[in-house]
């Protein structure tokens, strides 16, 4: 899964799904430990192949419950991504809501807007403004999947509404469209 070739990396990430699918435990943990730096990579070729992983992952049986909130922060780190990251990560927070209840992913996602905001006062810089904008997106799909009541998500979430004070115009954006799927 480390491998310095991208080729060697993607097929690495191929058989570690094949393993996954199947439920190896080993396999489980060790991708667990490297998604963030899997999704990270520039190489199309090999995030694709880390997103197919993570997909699989997210919709794994064998997953303790117990890993559920690891694996959620570990997702809201990798939000950092391109477009396409950010939208394929969004359909497995769906996933994982779907199997292990949309209060417990949802609550991990407000918690990691709110560890965000606060380590950067002022405003929300870089790294760090990506993964939250990334972080508002989940929140949107799982309002639109389960709607408030079910992912007992407030319209006015707290934690979105601080993130209205940034400066950034894209992570404005991104709690206007959270608030508009709210409202529906």
């Amino acid at each position: 899964l480390v491998a310095k070739k991208w080729q060697e990396r993607v097929e690495a990430f191929a058989e570690a799904t094949k393993e996954i699918s199947i439920g190896n435990q080993s396999i489980i943990a060790a991708c667990e430990r490297g998604l963030v730096e899997m999704l990270s990579m520039t190489n199309p070729k090999v995030v694709e192949a880390g997103l197919k992983l993570c997909e699989e992952l997210c919709k794994c049986e064998e997953l303790p419950s117990s890993a559920v909130p690891t694996l959620s922060n570990k997702l809201l780190e990798a939000l950092s991504g391109n477009t396409r990251v950010v939208e394929s990560l969004c359909g497995n927070f769906v996933l994982l809501a779907l199997r292990w209840k949309a209060p417990i992913v949802a609550k991990e996602v407000v918690g990691f807007i709110s560890t965000v905001r606060s380590a950067d006062r002022p405003g929300v810089k870089g790294l760090a403004l990506k993964q939250a904008g990334g972080a508002v997106s989940v929140l949107e799909a799982l309002l639109r999947e389960f709607g408030p009541d079910e992912a007992r998500l407030s319209p006015v979430s707290g934690a979105v509404c601080k993130l209205l004070g940034d400066t950034d115009k894209g992570l404005k954006e991104k709690c206007y469209s959270y608030f508009e799927e709210a409202q529906r």
